[in-house]
């Protein structure tokens, strides 16, 4: 049995200073030139052939010296639009922006799980193809790259996905056997009235009581129509009309958000906005559409590959606080690839001792270091793992 931990503790300090590299010079959205050029740097340095499916991604390809099985790894790079309040010594440098969602102890420990992989790649019985992605904040950069045909060429027959958690310590790993994500879908509601004086609404089709009663129709519909048991987050978060006292504007517009664990509770929801958008407006003499901005499906965990986790965690060597059947209610466009793909995310905690609260997305937390090395090893001993209990498969 490889001991990958012993030999990721031994780059710790190098693989720590990458990090706080990348997290003086965050990057956001899909335009990550420095980002990339650090890794790619050490991909080469290494000896590991990679390409760029997309702009400012990264997939590095290594191929095992055994046939086998494909597996993809991945990692997302891009920060936040945050101003660092975080008090570290290596507090961003770029104004704000800010890596508020450990990305980049991502990035770090796929590149140190890279070099280790690469160390033993003789051995390795199959091809692990590694992904740096941008753009996971916006939902941009993933959907392209499965276009882009990463999941071909070898084709991948499985995927792994590993994000922080900093809302547990060191050492702890949730992951789920069912939907581990939500599906999230952005949307706005364009109201088309008829504006005009404040003191003669009578003469209007007044888009702003029309987005009230829109809002209205839709919470309704979200507590009188779907079941308790069925999770739905559903939040109008936007409500934008007018600039001034006395005049009734032509226009507004609503902005929103929506997450589901099950597909088909989502589309119903969906469904029902649609209509409600389309008879509210009707029934007060306005027109009103609708438009998706973001539409992400759920990150759905393979069976089969959780239950394999259950075993390969439990022969690591380190005491870990396993957490199985958890999920939050955030979003992650690795949906795009669960899809398609056999896939589990694992969320491992990064929370340091001693602080009470922590919060993703927010200018003032933290992330202890210690878990760079415990990500980059258990990315080793999790791919190693499954390529091996797949050789012979067809």
């Amino acid at each position: 049995m490889k001991n990958f931990l012993t030999e990721a503790q031994a780059l710790a300090d190098d693989l720590i200073a990458f990090r706080h590299d990348l997290h003086q010079h965050p990057e956001v959205g899909m335009d990550l030139p420095r980002t990339t050029s650090q890794i790619t740097d050490a991909l080469t340095q290494a000896g590991i052939a990679y390409t760029s499916p997309i702009p400012s991604s990264i997939l590095a390809v290594i191929e095992g010296g055994k046939p086998g099985k494909t597996l993809l790894l991945r990692a997302d790079m891009d920060a936040l639009p945050i101003q660092e309040d975080s008090g570290v010594a290596y507090a961003s440098k770029e104004a704000g922006k800010m890596h508020a969602c450990g990305h980049d102890i991502h990035a770090t420990m796929l590149l140190g799980a890279a070099l280790l992989l690469k160390k033993h790649q003789a051995d390795l019985p199959g091809t692990l193809k590694l992904l740096w992605q941008p753009g996971e904040e916006i939902f941009a950069g993933m959907k392209p790259l499965v276009e882009a045909g990463i999941l071909t060429n070898p084709q991948v027959d499985a995927a792994y996905d590993m994000h922080v958690d900093v809302t547990s310590p060191v050492g702890t790993i949730v992951y789920s056997d069912a939907a581990f994500t939500t599906a999230a879908t952005n949307f706005s509601i364009d109201i088309q009235g008829s504006g005009g004086h404040g003191a003669f609404p009578h003469t209007t089709t007044d888009p702003v009581n029309v987005a009230v009663q829109i809002y209205q129709a839709i919470q309704a519909m979200q507590t009188r129509e779907i079941s308790p048991a069925d999770y739905l987050a559903l939040s109008l978060c936007s409500i934008q009309a007018g600039d001034t006292y006395n005049i009734i504007p032509h226009t507004a517009r609503i902005m929103g958000t929506m997450r589901s664990y099950d597909k088909e509770v989502h589309q119903k929801a969906l469904d029902r906005i649609a209509e409600l958008v389309q008879t509210t407006a009707h029934s007060f003499h306005a027109k009103a559409s609708l438009q998706f901005a973001v539409n992400v499906p759920a990150i759905v965990s393979n069976a089969q590959m959780a239950e394999a986790a259950d075993t390969y965690l439990a022969s690591f060597p380190a005491d870990l606080d396993i957490h199985k059947g958890g999920r939050i209610s955030a979003s992650d466009d690795f949906g795009f690839v669960s899809e398609q793909v056999p896939s589990l995310m694992l969320m491992l905690g990064c929370k340091p001792e001693g602080v009470e609260h922590n919060n993703f997305h927010n200018p003032h937390v933290v992330m202890d270091d210690q878990v760079i090395p415990l990500g980059a090893a258990l990315w080793c001993h999790l791919a190693f793992n499954w390529l091996k209990d797949q050789e012979g498969r067809d």
